[in-house]
């Protein structure tokens, strides 16, 4: 006769903890940007930074909707400023300083303060009634350029990416001539993507449904009784004994 085996249920929950295991490391890794703790593309935009009356501005771009810094206070005002703009990344970026003394003033009040909420149409709107100071694109290679702009009159100004969506995503900073940069424009929101929190809890739910699915396989296999014959497991099958001869007891030995 055939004999069975029963899959143990200790193998199945294993098998079920090292399926869960990797979605979640899988979810975190994808949550965790590239590159290593120095790598000036894995830092957060930069705050203020006080360069006292300096000519010179060094701001990089990476693949985030962000510029490092954001935020520069104390630049000469009516001077030639040299900016060195450094690529991190692959996006588009570019580097427009809006031509308007922003003291109380930004493009977010164009949507009630929410630069999320600025449309395409007015930000072309509103450079088309004010040209920009400058408007340069940064590289879309790994490297830096250099590029000298007269700077404007005391006070201070907003400056911007206008590659299509990246303001709205965050993607805008504040430059102060000849003053220290107020104290509520001392850095702007970055919007990075949904960062680790949202992966952690989706990670969550996706282990808790694949534990689910599997236990539920298991009971319902176990209720019914279903067994494995050894062959589907990579056993081969046992040798049968053979069996007595038909019609009776064999003759006793002469």
């Amino acid at each position: 006769m055939s004999i069975r085996m029963r899959v143990p249920l200790r193998a199945t929950a294993v098998l079920a903890l090292v399926v869960a295991s990797v979605v979640v490391l899988s979810l975190l890794a994808a949550s965790i940007p590239v590159g290593s703790p120095t790598d000036p593309s894995a830092e957060p935009a930069g705050s203020a930074v006080a360069a006292s009356g300096s000519t010179s501005l060094s701001i990089s771009v990476s693949n985030a909707f962000a510029f490092t810094p954001n935020a520069v206070g104390n630049l000469a005002p009516n001077s030639t400023i040299t900016l060195t703009m450094t690529t991190l990344g692959s996006l588009a970026h570019t580097f427009t300083l809006v031509n308007a003394s922003n003291e109380g003033y930004d493009l977010a009040s164009l949507a009630g303060g929410n630069p999320a909420s600025v449309t395409a149409g007015q930000l072309s709107n509103f450079f088309a009634k004010y040209p920009p100071l400058v408007n340069v694109p940064f590289l879309t290679t790994l490297g830096s350029k250099v590029i000298n702009f007269t700077s404007p009159a005391k006070g201070w100004y907003e400056f911007i990416c206008l590659e299509p969506g990246h303001y709205q995503s965050g993607m805008f900073g504040f430059l102060a001539f000849g003053m220290d940069l107020p104290s509520n424009l001392s850095g702007s929101t970055v919007n990075t993507g949904p960062g680790l929190p949202v992966f952690i809890i989706t990670g969550t739910i996706v282990t808790l449904v694949v534990i689910a699915v599997v236990l539920a396989f298991v009971v319902g296999r176990r209720r019914q009784g279903e067994e494995m014959p050894p062959e589907r497991l990579g056993y081969p099958e046992p040798p049968t004994e053979p069996s007595a001869p038909q019609g009776g007891t064999p003759p006793a030995p002469k």
